[in-house]
């Protein structure tokens, strides 16, 4: 059954995704009021009503259906959060109009990758695709896409198509002949290792704003209020601010991964022995043999996980919303992106890329660079040594600096010889 058309907000815009991938945009937010955006909104869904859709007849086993069938495969063995990400990357590559590359006609040239028959598809098609995606600005972010996003896209093609040519048997959908894998060697793309030094993580300054201004509900605040006053937090709280306080001084405690703190259940705070165990975290499905995610609790902590518990049951999200609604990653990033300009506007200014997976970097750093050791630190943020090493390892370097200073003493007595 489709989905009903809704009117919603993008950034500044009023805009809906009825009738368009990419969406119609019915004015800025401050200056056209919710009822004319409504009063636009429905005219074009009255002109989309009148408006003959066109048909296109696709080829059996086209590239479209090839996809679909593997999305509905990952939507019921795979996470929501990778559904959702390789539904955008798919439909991105079907959408893709057929061209030229490296001056050679490609085969179905003019058409959309999507009608193509998935049997039609070369290496080539792909490389074009990612060339385009490299070069041309997105229509969502105005930025050409990076490496890393390139890579995600490199994963989805060679996945649908690997799952696409797999038997039944093997856990595929026998949807091409088993020899048919163009994408085999096309290799994934180097991903630059994130370049994160002390000058990035959010320092204790930016750190006490923001558990200052999140208890504050920016709605509510007076556009004459001044610098920081005791008195917000009591006067324009709101029980959502509260908890999206609480919920920000748990990643600065605890490192976690943005999206673990959104899934995690009260049955999955154990007080007695101080820990949260998740049973859904990011590795749960790459490990060769699923373990529990385990979060430590300090004194700090175990209050406020005790006080969002409170009157609830065991199923129920560990931090929601008043209505019972489990906060998502997308509210959590735009929430606290919202507190960063109230602080910036109130004169305690909070850089923009301080975002709540930062917590976790700097919860990582100052764990090794007060000399825990990698591996602990490793079991610590749920991820691998190896990951530890390749991003973090600068900051763990008392070995080294160990032996810089033995060869600065060794060339010191040399020298003082001679003289």
């Amino acid at each position: 059954m489709p989905r009903k058309p809704t009117l919603r907000r993008s950034g500044d815009y009023w805009y809906t995704q009825a009738g368009s991938r990419d969406g119609v945009y019915f004015g800025r937010v401050s200056d056209v009021p919710y009822q004319v955006a409504r009063a636009r909104f429905g005219e074009y869904l009255a002109q989309l009503k009148a408006t003959p859709l066109p048909t296109t007849d696709l080829p059996d086993r086209c590239v479209a259906e090839v996809c679909s069938r593997h999305l509905e495969w990952v939507l019921k063995n795979r996470s929501a959060s990778l559904f959702h990400q390789r539904k955008s990357l798919l439909n991105g590559f079907c959408n893709f109009r057929i061209g030229e590359h490296n001056s050679a006609r490609l085969p179905g040239a003019g058409l959309l990758v999507g009608e193509l028959r998935a049997v039609k598809i070369v290496r080539a098609h792909v490389e074009a695709y990612l060339e385009h995606c490299r070069t041309t600005p997105s229509k969502k972010t105005g930025k050409p896409f990076g490496d890393k996003a390139l890579r995600h896209i490199v994963v989805a093609l060679k996945a649908t198509w690997n799952w696409a040519a797999d038997s039944t048997e093997d856990g595929g959908g026998e949807l091409l002949p088993p020899d048919h894998r163009p994408l085999r060697k096309l290799p994934r793309g180097y991903v630059q290792p994130k370049d994160l030094s002390e000058i990035d993580l959010p320092t204790d300054t930016e750190i006490a704003s923001l558990r200052r201004w999140c208890r504050v509900e920016p709605v509510l605040l007076p556009d004459d209020a001044e610098g920081w006053n005791d008195e917000f937090a009591d006067s324009y709280a709101s029980p959502d601010s509260l908890v999206f306080a609480d919920l920000m001084r748990a990643y600065h405690a605890t490192g976690a991964r943005t999206s673990e703190l959104c899934l995690a259940l009260v049955s999955d705070f154990m007080p007695r022995t101080r820990q949260v165990c998740l049973g859904k975290h990011k590795r749960v499905r790459t490990q060769h043999n699923s373990t529990m995610r385990n979060i430590q609790v300090d004194e700090e902590l175990l209050a406020i996980l005790t006080r969002n518990t409170r009157d609830k049951v065991r199923d129920q999200p560990l931090f929601s919303h008043p209505d019972g609604r489990p906060w998502n990653q997308n509210e959590v990033n735009n929430r606290l992106r919202t507190i960063r300009a109230l602080a910036t506007e109130h004169d305690e200014p909070v850089r923009d890329h301080i975002t709540p997976y930062s917590f976790r970097d700097l919860y990582i750093s100052e764990l090794l660079m007060i000399g825990v050791e990698p591996f602990k630190v490793a079991k610590m943020a749920g991820t691998s040594l190896k990951e530890i090493d390749r991003t973090y390892g600068h900051f763990f370097n008392q070995d080294l600096a160990e032996a810089q200073s033995r060869l600065s003493a060794s060339r010191r007595d040399r020298f003082s010889k001679l003289a």
